[in-house]
């Protein structure tokens, strides 16, 4: 985003710098689906954390645009890519999804279109059961009768039904991740027009996408489509190069090898690096930063560690970081890294809200400053 000019409240005009480009990266992996504690005391999963941590997100946006002028919206500028979708490829971005799941429901049209392609795909799947049955009847037909006579043909024609159902809503998700490449792409949100779109449409919603989530860990691939869109990001802005920031938000171990090249790549373009791992486990000091990964933490956890940028490294952006944490009540140490492990949703919400608003918050009180 080129600079732009404002005016401030002494009358002057003066530039303002590019809006803070925030990147997510969130885990939709099966081992999302387990728990984590909430200040409720009801067990929600782990990507429903991720869902309050952006909403916390856009709520501090909010709140934070209305005390600097209720005309102007917070200087942050929003993508996000999901990981672990059972489609190919297993990382997408986000928001663009979500613009699709919100479109379907606008658009009864495409939704026809959309439900034809799928009937079509399902008979189409259905008579290559049918062929492949004629074939394991002919093949095998003694074997196929005696299951019947004990009764389990019926077993035995469910599963096939339900594996043909499963072929056939994959070949869906693969027209319609093949439809959001060549028809949407990048999806870059201000974030006034993020808090509006989750706002006011109940489909901006990860529950939208459900269909599409719950596969494996390809953090490796999403780290390089990261790193790619970062790039596209940079080209976009011009000569004015906004603060940057990439949240990593995963629970497990990459599925498909060690991204921890593309992370370099990443930092060593000036893109800050901060990593939460989800967990289960007890955490003695849930809101403390730490200078050194322990001995007992999990791979993953120790992984993320290595990846998160040291506070010190970052200069001024360090410092107004650390002092928005330590203004929420968070313990931040010399020598500390931006990473956390989070077994609550409200520590995962808090460490999500501050990262993401910090440095935007702080370039609009700025900006007005008389």
């Amino acid at each position: 985003m080129n600079t732009t000019l404002q005016v401030n409240r002494t009358g002057t005009d003066v530039k303002a710098p590019a809006s803070t480009l925030l990147g997510l990266a969130i885990d939709v992996s099966g081992s999302m689906r387990s728990s984590i504690h909430n200040s409720q005391m009801m067990d929600v999963s782990r990507l429903g954390g991720v869902e309050k941590g952006l909403a916390a997100l856009l709520e501090e946006s909010h709140t934070a645009a209305k005390k600097y002028g209720d005309h102007v919206d917070l200087p942050l500028r929003v993508f996000a890519y999901a990981f672990g979708l059972q489609t190919t490829p297993p990382c997408a971005d986000l928001l663009t999804l979500l613009r699709f799941a919100q479109g379907v429901e606008e658009s009864p049209g495409f939704k026809v279109s959309l439900e034809a392609f799928m009937t079509r795909r399902r008979r189409e799947a259905e008579a290559k059961g049918e062929q492949l049955r004629r074939k394991a009847e002919q093949d095998y037909g003694g074997l196929v009768n005696l299951a019947r006579s004990y009764g389990l043909g019926g077993i035995v024609e469910d599963t096939a039904r339900r594996l043909l159902t499963q072929e056939a809503e994959h070949l869906v998700t693969q027209e319609v991740m093949t439809y959001l490449q060549t028809h949407i792409g990048d999806t870059t949100l201000d974030i006034g027009d993020l808090v509006r779109m989750w706002g006011t449409s109940c489909n901006a919603s990860l529950g939208n996408v459900s269909r599409f989530i719950f596969g494996n860990t390809p953090m490796r691939e999403c780290m390089r489509e990261i790193e790619a869109r970062f790039m596209r990001e940079k080209e976009r802005a011009g000569d004015t190069v906004p603060d940057r920031i990439l949240l990593v938000i995963s629970d497990g171990e990459p599925t498909d090898g060690d991204p921890s090249a593309h992370i370099r790549h990443i930092q060593d373009d000036g893109i800050v690096v901060a990593c939460v791992f989800v967990t289960d486990r007890n955490i003695q000091a849930p809101r403390e930063l730490r200078q050194t990964a322990a001995p007992e933490w999990p791979h993953g956890a120790r992984q993320m560690f290595g990846w998160a940028s040291p506070i010190e490294s970052l200069g001024q952006i360090g410092q107004t970081l650390r002092g928005a944490l330590e203004k929420s009540g968070w313990t931040v140490p010399e020598g500390a890294r931006l990473f956390i492990q989070a077994n609550h949703s409200d520590t995962l919400a808090d460490f999500m809200r501050i990262v993401g608003t910090a440095l935007p918050i702080h370039q609009l009180a700025r900006r007005i400053q008389p």
